[in-house]
């Protein structure tokens, strides 16, 4: 044995004597207080220890070393457990507002300890003793439950069933201590996150998350947020939303609170009344610290989500706005189950980017239009780029949500009338029955060597053409020729009046159809050629289950206007296909663009003449 074991050895053979000799001293001084411990008159400090070595002895505890009891003889044993059983029935225990003196005094008092290891012990033998004890009594177990550090790992039997019968008894001490505890400078979620997170505290969390929000302190520092949203999510989601939002409108009317904890004060008032607090909201949170704030309340990994299905499209979108520019994406693998995933510490960038998903698969999940603006409008900021591939796939699945929903199944006689392709059933079908006419009248223009396209011409003395008719004279001219072609049923109707007085060019209806089909006529030489199709068509004229046809008359083609996005269309078809290229893919499901070619033979044989020595000359 060398000299460094001898003096370890040496070490903790001293340990042993001296552990030795004080457990001779302690059970000599149990053994001078037996009748005291059976009388219930033990002293407070001589219960406390052996309430540690008692509660040492059992595996719900985490108290620390093991050590169990320090007497080893039967009798002693005995009467200690006789004097741990009496305590919570001794006349000395003090009552519940001696014990929160105490607490704001920073002390605690020797028969804490022995009281509760009293409750635990008789709880295991006799627990119908534990129901018989009076509201005082009561009353003395929740507050020594609340001050006491126990180290116990589950809930005792007892404060359970005074949970479930006693709500009141129970939220009314809680809130005496939790407030006790606001004094201190060291915060805990001890004993509060149960109100968040058990189901079965629902009624003492409603009693008590008011009034200790009403207490809570405005000027606490940020290391106190935790506690703080702990409470705010509880009162989201168990307290009377009135009353709630009026301690969240008091608490926002003091000056002396501090910025960052009024962040996380206006981000529950909105997820709680979305609406009501959107505007606030969005004012704050322009400041990148407050959002960061905000965003630690709204992502925080409390077990109450964010009541996403109450706001608004605006507050949707405003949430991906604010959160999806701040924060980007998870990586695609950080939910897998492997070991990188395993191995990342998830932090608030982490829940804010699950967060902002969850808000986008909100908007993906309504059919309502707005949700598709929405999201075609985060797609095109530039400060969600990072984002774009994930609103991309938002907006696919929206359009099929909406399309889904706005499908109506037909019935029996609506089929067999479109198939007879009489009257339609709905602005879908009454829209491809008008657009099969369109190209029949196209086709007929272009081949067939009708003269319909004079209806489009002023004509001279000779009747060849002298300039193409006035737009409003082009309409009544197809209005005609469609009224002509059409079911005596279908009601072709000029200058269709609309909500705020706004007219389209001609609108279509069918008895008994769901919707109607309305359409916009413009020139190819039209100053607003590309942007009538969604500023007037799309956004005036086709309410929620209507269809719209755009239809370009062409007349010469020579003052085509370069679409914003490419060169000047040289032809009809090459015009048709640049105007859809500009809608959006949910735009087209309701909105079908034509262009109707109204030249004359002549003029369309000299200019195919012109195109073709063009081409001749460019392939010399």
């Amino acid at each position: 044995m060398n000299e460094w074991q001898e003096r370890r050895e040496l070490e903790a053979r001293r340990y042993r004597e001296k552990r030795k000799e004080q457990d001779a001293q302690w059970e000599a001084t149990v053994r001078s207080n037996l009748d005291a411990l059976r009388g219930n008159r033990a002293p407070p400090g001589l219960l406390e220890g052996l309430a540690w070595q008692y509660l040492g002895t059992l595996d719900e505890y985490a108290i620390g070393p093991r050590r169990g009891w320090r007497i080893q003889a039967p009798d002693l044993r005995s009467a200690a457990m006789e004097g741990l059983r009496g305590t919570p029935w001794r006349d000395d225990v003090p009552d519940e507002r001696e014990l929160f003196r105490l607490q704001r005094e920073g002390r605690r008092h020797l028969l804490g300890l022995p009281f509760l290891a009293g409750l635990d012990a008789v709880e295991r033998e006799d627990p119908r003793r534990l129901d018989s004890m009076g509201e005082a009594r009561q009353r003395r177990a929740l507050a020594f439950y609340y001050l006491e550090a126990t180290g116990r790992l589950e809930t005792p039997e007892w404060y359970r069933r005074l949970v479930a019968t006693k709500p009141e008894l129970t939220a009314a001490v809680l809130v005496r201590w939790a407030k006790g505890t606001f004094r201190r400078d060291r915060p805990t979620v001890v004993h509060l996150d149960a109100l968040l997170r058990h189901a079965e505290y629902s009624e003492v969390a409603r009693r008590a998350v008011l009034p200790l929000l009403t207490a809570f302190p405005v000027r606490k520092k940020a290391d106190w947020h935790p506690v703080l949203d702990l409470l705010l999510w509880a009162a989201v989601a168990r307290a009377d939303r009135k009353e709630f939002l009026d301690i969240v409108a008091r608490k926002l009317g003091a000056k002396s609170m501090t910025v960052a904890q009024c962040a996380h004060w206006v981000a529950a008032g909105l997820a709680a009344a979305p609406s009501q607090y959107h505007d606030r909201f969005e004012e704050m949170t322009r400041d990148e610290e407050i959002l960061r704030e905000a965003a630690g309340f709204l992502c925080s990994n409390l077990p109450t989500p964010f009541p996403r299905e109450r706001c608004e499209v605006a507050t949707l979108r405003l949430l991906v706005t604010r959160l999806g520019g701040m924060f980007p994406p998870n990586d695609p693998g950080a939910d897998e189950d492997d070991d990188r995933a395993m191995a990342h510490i998830w932090g608030l960038p982490d829940y804010a980017a699950g967060f902002t998903e969850r808000c986008l698969r909100e908007l993906s999940s309504r059919p309502a239009p707005a949700a598709g603006e929405a999201l075609r409008a985060l797609g095109d900021d530039a400060s969600l780029g990072r984002w774009k591939r994930k609103i991309h796939e938002a907006l696919r699945q929206q359009r099929i949500v909406r399309r889904d929903a706005e499908y109506q199944t037909p019935t029996v006689a609506e089929i067999v009338n479109t198939l007879r392709s009489t009257a339609p059933t709905s602005a879908g079908s009454l829209a491809d029955l008008v657009l099969d006419h369109l190209d029949d009248l196209n086709e007929e223009i272009r081949w067939n060597g009708s003269n319909i396209w004079r209806n489009f011409w002023n004509e001279d003395g000779h009747g060849k053409p002298d300039g193409v008719k006035s737009e409003n004279s082009c309409r009544d001219a197809l209005a005609g020729l469609l009224r002509h072609r059409l079911d005596d049923r279908v009601q072709v109707r000029s200058e269709e009046r609309h909500a705020g007085d706004l007219r389209s060019d001609l609108r279509l209806t069918a008895p008994g159809s769901r919707g109607a089909v309305s359409i916009e006529i413009k020139f190819e030489k039209s100053r607003d050629l590309w942007e009538a199709i969604r500023d007037q068509l799309i956004r005036k004229y086709l309410p929620p289950g209507d269809h719209g046809i755009y239809l370009v008359l062409w007349s010469c083609g020579e003052k085509v206007r370069s679409s914003p996005t490419s060169s000047r269309p040289t032809t009809p078809e090459a015009l048709r296909e640049r105007l859809r290229e500009s809608l959006t893919p949910e735009e087209r499901d309701l909105v079908a663009v034509r262009v109707l070619d109204v030249r004359s033979p002549q003029q369309r044989f000299a200019a195919e003449e012109k195109s073709e020595r063009s081409r001749s000359g460019s392939r010399r």
